[in-house]
Order: C-alpha cells, then sequence, then structure tokens
C-alpha cells in the first residue's frame, strides 16, 4: 500500500558553484580513496557489505531502513554537516575533496530569501565549463549532486527513509539537526559535458535564462539543459530558431521560440504563473535517466538533474509508469491526482532486468505538497 503523508519536508538542497581554484589543505583524514567529501563537514562511516542482509540490518536498527542502489559495488558512506541549518546565506566557501585533492568553491545561492530550510547554488570545480554542477544542501545535514569529472560522475546521495527521518525530533528553531546517511560512489559516464546539448552546427550562440521562481527548469528543443538560475548562459546553441520550455511541476509551463545569434545573448525572463486547474508531478529516480510516462505522455529524464517535474495534468485518476533502458519498469495504477496539488514520489530504485528483485511499494516515499 503506498502511503501518501500530510506533511511534507521540502528539501528542495539544490547548490550552485560559481569559480574555484585549487588550493592545498591539510587533512586529518585519509580520503584518497573517497571520490567526494566536504572538508570539515564529512564523516565516514564504516564501509561493509550493503548487500549482506547481517550488516544492513545493523545499519536499519541505527539509522533506520536504508534504500541503497542496487547496481553499486565500490562506494562510502557518509555523515555531512551542512554550514548551515537556518537562513542559507548568499554566498559561501567550502573545500571539496576529490579522492583527496582539495578544490576550493565559492559557492552563489541562486535563490536568496526563498527559504530558510534549503540553499540553491550554483558553480564549478575548475575553470573547466565540463565541471560545472550543481549541489543541495539543506534540512537534516542532507546534500544531493551528480558531479561531472573525468568521463565519470560523481553521485552523492541520501538513502535513509524518509518516513524515518520524518519522525526524527527537530530543534527547537524548527529544523532537525540529524545527521542523513549518504551514499557516494563514481560511474562511467563518457557523454559528461557540459549542461548545454551537443549540437553540429557550425555557428553557435547562447542563452540566459532568468525565471520566477528560480528553481524552474530549462529545455531546448526537448532536452532538458539545467535550472533557470539567471546568471549562468547555456552556450554552443546552434543558431536559429529553438523551442525554449521553462517548467516546474504546480506552475503553469512557459513556452516561446527563440532566435539564437551569433552575434548576440539571447535573453530569457519568465514568470510562471501557479496553476490552478491542473496538478502537478516531480519523481526521484535511480537510474537518473528514467522515463515517466503519465497515461501515454512522454517525460525524460536527465543524468544532470535528479528530478522530473511533469506539469499540466488534469485532475482525476491516471496511470504513472517509470521505465530506463535495462531495468524493469515500475507501473503505478489508479493514480488520483488533484488540481492545486503537487504529488512527490521519492525513493524510487528501479531494479536492473533479470536480477529477479521486486520493488516494494511500501517503501515510496509520496508527499503531496498544495500550491
Amino acid at each position: 500500500m503506498i502511503r501518501i503523508h500530510r506533511y511534507m519536508i521540502v528539501l528542495l538542497l539544490v547548490i550552485v558553484f560559481a569559480s574555484s581554484g585549487c588550493i592545498g589543505t591539510p587533512t586529518e583524514t585519509d580520503y584518497s580513496e573517497v571520490p567526494f567529501a566536504i572538508f570539515g563537514h564529512s564523516t565516514i562511516l564504516p564501509q561493509e557489505n550493503l548487500t549482506s542482509d547481517q550488516y544492513l540490518k545493523k545499519y536499519n536498527e541505527t539509522y533506520g531502513p536504508l534504500s541503497p542502489p542496487t547496481n553499486v559495488q565500490d562506494f562510502t558512506l557518509m555523515f555531512f554537516d551542512n554550514p548551515y541549518l537556518l537562513d542559507p546565506p548568499e554566498t559561501i566557501q567550502l573545500t571539496f575533496l576529490i579522492y583527496g585533492d582539495p578544490y576550493t568553491c565559492i559557492l552563489k545561492n541562486s535563490v536568496p530569501n526563498q527559504s530558510r530550510y534549503y540553499g540553491i547554488y550554483w558553480g564549478q570545480l575548475t575553470e573547466d565549463p565540463a565541471t560545472l554542477f550543481n549541489i543541495r544542501l539543506g534540512y537534516g545535514n542532507a546534500v544531493s549532486a551528480s558531479i561531472p569529472w573525468q568521463e565519470k560522475r560523481i553521485e552523492i546521495h541520501p538513502i535513509q527513509s524518509e518516513k524515518y527521518v520524518s519522525q526524527i525530533p527537530t530543534t527547537k528553531e524548527g529544523v532537525g539537526s540529524f545527521h542523513r546517511v549518504h551514499i557516494v560512489y563514481m560511474r562511467d559516464d563518457p557523454d559528461v559535458v557540459f549542461h548545454s546539448p551537443v549540437y553540429p552546427a557550425e555557428k553557435t550562440g547562447s542563452l540566459l535564462v532568468k525565471a520566477v521562481p528560480p528553481d524552474a527548469y530549462v529545455i531546448i528543443d526537448d532536452v532538458v539543459i539545467g535550472y533557470a538560475d539567471g546568471h549562468h548562459p547555456w552556450t554552443n546553441i546552434p543558431t536559429g530558431n529553438h523551442m525554449v520550455k521553462v517548467a516546474k511541476a504546480g506552475y503553469d509551463e512557459y513556452c516561446m521560440e527563440v532566435n539564437i545569434s551569433d552575434e548576440s545573448n539571447a535573453k530569457i525572463a519568465a514568470v510562471l504563473n501557479r496553476s490552478v486547474s491542473s496538478a502537478g508531478l516531480v519523481v526521484n529516480a535511480v537510474p537518473l535517466e528514467s522515463e515517466v510516462y503519465v497515461d501515454k505522455k512522454h517525460f525524460f529524464g536527465s543524468v544532470y538533474y535528479p528530478d522530473i517535474h511533469i506539469t499540466g495534468i488534469s485532475p482525476g485518476v491516471h496511470t504513472v509508469r517509470i521505465e530506463a533502458e535495462g531495468y524493469d519498469s515500475l507501473t503505478l495504477e489508479n493514480f488520483s491526482f488533484t488540481k492545486g496539488y503537487v504529488y512527490h514520489i521519492k525513493n524510487i530504485r528501479l531494479a536492473k532486468s533479470g536480477s529477479g528483485q521486486m520493488i516494494d511499494l511500501q517503501d515510496l516515499e509520496i508527499t503531496l505538497e498544495k500550491m
């Protein structure tokens, strides 16, 4: 039975990194075998085989139910101490350790004064634009990111049950001082590039999108390219006309045909209106490139962004299907949508085809957000 919780912990934790430089930082802990850590804000947990029932039982007794990826062999489990618990600043400086090598970044909040519980920042690890990525920090010391790195991708995600987390007592300020269990691992990704799609065009231009709300995402010609932070333009877009969409679940989609020129930067200022006549859906699934169908309408995921936002769902009963190549699909039949609400489905981890593993629907976390 799928459980719908009345209260939603909003964990939009997106962070944007601005420039960085590599500097030497002495460390007492050996991070040379760890793909990612935040210097001074990370605690490595004992590493054992998560497929072992005995080990997983011990962890579950201590930290509540965990949902690790089924196809990850080499990983690190850790806690994070976020640099803030309330009122995220406009800029913060953190040093990230990639296999022990330090990279110090100035992080800029793309949604200042939007929430007391999370920040959304952009930036990059080095001067190479291919290292541009986002990271989410916020409530309950949660961190989530997918970082392009040398034809691979570093994945950092909480794996602790949302139901368990929601039952942990909070501080008097109203935010959890607890630590979520995270999994950190490296996966192959030969297609790691800057967020802009790669087009075989002789002449290219750029596009800058500013949106309200600022964490809406941008689609060019049906390709998800990133969040509309209003500061970082997308480059390598071929000249000519393109269909640009700015969307976020719970809001009416903004659509506009834009002409890209190699002589000037195209700019869009999109103000999204809250949707009062339809419903929205946000799906967080592994693998990240999962695809979602609402009845026969098709929505693509992206290896760059962990959430798939779906807008304009008519009130009533629909069939939701999540699938990915090489994985067994998950179908939620008779899923009822009410206008004016956004439904968040989390903890979806599709099983590898032929693995014989089954998804327990009781493990899914489904929450509602009234717009």
